[in-house]
């Protein structure tokens, strides 16, 4: 494999994170659930994993952790050329996830041991809509600094002996 430091760093960010949210109970894959304020935000805002980050963090679990070698790996793929979908992935070896939990997942596409969708290819504008809320608090907050801002040279060019 042609890999640059660059190419590990990113798949190590991706097994991290991935480890953070999610827990493997064999053979089971589950979002790790949240109470209170952490719960509730993560509800709304929970950080979603792509597919390629789950089969990255497969096969580093493959290789630090000896509980999960008897089990078959969970994740097969091929890259047979399909239009903007460089690898089609399937569950494999009696694999699940659970299914309120699919939703924590994108860029697939993934289907299960029967051939049934569970997470879709994304398009342009779901890759935006799924990136919307971010980009909505980034704006709102910018948009606020901005008329912060405006407010004070304001409230300095009609208060100047205030200063």
């Amino acid at each position: 494999m042609n890999d640059t430091p660059r190419k590990k760093r990113i798949r190590e960010k991706l097994v991290k994170h991935f480890a953070e949210d999610w827990e493997v109970k064999y053979p089971t894959i589950k979002y790790k659930k949240k109470t209170g304020i952490k719960g509730l935000w993560k509800k709304f805002f929970g950080r979603k994993h792509s597919v390629f980050a789950m089969y990255w963090f497969f096969k580093h679990d493959r290789l630090k952790n000896e509980d999960s070698r008897p089990f078959d790996f969970p994740l097969k793929h091929d890259n047979i050329p399909v239009s903007d979908v460089p690898f089609k992935y399937q569950l494999q070896g009696n694999w699940q996830i659970e299914e309120e939990d699919i939703k924590y997942l994108y860029g697939g596409p993934l289907i299960d041991q029967h051939g049934d969708l569970l997470v879709s290819a994304e398009n342009k504008v779901q890759k935006i809509l799924r990136l919307l809320p971010i980009i909505t608090i980034v704006i709102s907050f910018i948009s606020a600094l901005i008329f912060l801002i405006y407010r004070i040279l304001l409230f300095i060019e009609v208060f100047p002996s205030a200063i």
